[in-house]
């Protein structure tokens, strides 16, 4: 159990340093792993950016179908066999619509680190489905990173096996046998919003980087 998601990335970072980190960059998942991402990117001095991710769900959100992100196409796992194609295209257009505001909001005051020859540390909160890690490491393979590396305090076993042809590596305080809620393992889950996001990135134009 973490006490908040700040402590998480604390305990993130003690798993990250022996992962070589030269050339690297820590991406905050959209938007719980920010905070997380911004503790590891302070302790091991590493530039920080965001990646834009957002589930696609049902209305009431309790269902993962897939993962969308800020470029790239929409990424559907089996369960979308419950749903008309009609929804779906709901699902899927709410998700982006989601995406684009988010990175309409975040990329005004910060444009995205270059990711070409270099590691990309991913950074979540907790996994559950692994919809938007899968999501999240093709979208830095597909921006030119030579490595990447997805890093979350929680990450359950089945996650670690639906991941290890993507990731290079999986660095996590804990694994537990089977997925459960994100927030179950933590004290103080706050939900993370814009203006949370901007201040963990930094001041205009400066991308976020530890030691300042």
């Amino acid at each position: 159990m973490f006490q908040d998601r700040a402590q998480g990335g604390r305990m993130l970072a003690h798993r990250l340093s022996g992962v070589c980190v030269d050339e690297a960059v820590v991406l905050g998942i959209t938007r719980g792993g920010v905070p997380v991402a911004r503790e590891v990117s302070r302790l091991l001095t590493i530039p920080m950016d965001v990646l834009v991710v957002r589930r696609v769900t049902p209305a009431d959100r309790r269902l993962t179908l897939g993962a969308v992100a800020e470029t790239g196409e929409p990424q559907l796992r089996h369960a979308i066999h419950r749903f008309g194609p009609d929804q779906l295209v709901e699902f899927v257009r709410c998700a982006e619509a989601q995406v684009s505001r988010e990175v309409a909001v975040y990329r005004m005051r910060h444009a995205p680190l270059p990711l070409v020859d270099r590691t990309a540390i991913l950074v979540d909160d907790g996994v559950v489905t692994s919809a938007t890690a899968r999501v999240a490491c093709r979208l830095a393979r597909s921006r030119g990173a030579r490595r990447v590396v997805f890093a979350a305090p929680v990450i359950p076993a089945d996650a670690v096996a639906a991941l290890s042809d993507l990731a290079d590596d999986l660095p996590r305080a804990v694994t537990p046998p089977r997925a459960t809620a994100v927030r179950d393992w933590y004290v103080d889950f706050p939900a993370v919003t814009d203006a949370d996001v901007l201040g963990l990135l930094g001041p205009v134009d400066e991308p976020a980087t530890a030691g300042r």
